[in-house]
């Protein structure tokens, strides 16, 4: 979802294609509650999870135009094929940097709205999407090299004083409900959300381990198929 705006995108991966239109309803009242207005016109092609009766009538409840790019003709919707080709080509680079394999997609995916949305757009006049949506200058301290080294502090559910404080995890993104980072514990593979990290941003920990090219093979079948969930562990705030 991308603001003609400000430039501001949202991401959403999906398993199906039929979930458009519930995160389409969402987004609506998010808009509503966060911003206090709702969207004049959508702009899409004529994908056929925007062209269908429940989507039509969503919209025009809500008085919102619906306009759609003609067949074939995707330069008519070229705002957002190129986010899309910059979203694109930014998942790859930090995967690739990160030596991290293509399963990790949708974490690279967040990180990469997440850092788009707080760098300068030549779209808006070398504005920043992020401060012309929320009218407050992002806070730059935060960012951190994506699938680096990190070690969260455990000191909270240690069983015992002589337990290990922290285990070596990856970073892998910011979390969007809470004020701290996404850290992929390696050695159990859960995703730990904690505030106090320390990170050794020179180390790639899945560059000792590469993928095999086999694990690509996901990209050719078919696009509802996505990288299994990770289970999170919270970690309380300060």
């Amino acid at each position: 979802m991308l603001d003609d705006f400000t430039h501001y995108c949202w991401s959403f991966p999906l398993r199906q294609k039929s979930e458009v239109y519930g995160h389409f309803v969402d987004f609506i009242a998010y808009a509503q509650t966060q911003f206090g207005c709702v969207p004049k016109c959508f702009q899409a092609d004529n994908g056929m999870e925007f062209v269908n009766h429940a989507m039509s009538s969503f919209l025009s409840s809500r008085g919102v135009l619906l306009r759609l790019s003609c067949p074939y003709t995707s330069p008519q919707n070229g705002k957002a094929e190129r986010m899309l080709r910059t979203i694109n080509n930014t998942i790859r680079t930090l995967l690739i940097h990160a030596s991290m394999p293509p399963s990790y997609w949708a974490e690279a995916l967040a990180t990469t709205t997440f850092l788009l949305n707080r760098r300068p757009s030549s779209s808006v006049g070398h504005q920043i999407p992020y401060q012309l949506l929320h009218r407050s200058v992002p806070d730059y301290s935060q960012l951190r090299v994506f699938g680096c080294l990190c070690y969260p502090n455990l000191s909270a559910t240690t069983p015992h004083k002589l337990a290990p404080r922290s285990t070596p995890c990856v970073f892998i993104g910011y979390p969007t409900s809470h004020k701290g980072y996404r850290c992929l514990d390696l050695s159990t593979r859960w995703v730990i959300i904690s505030r106090h990290v320390v990170f050794d941003e020179s180390i790639f920990p899945f560059a000792a381990t590469p993928f095999v090219p086999a694990s690509l093979d996901f990209l050719l079948r078919d696009v509802t198929s996505v990288a299994p969930s990770v289970p999170e562990v919270e970690q309380p705030l300060p």
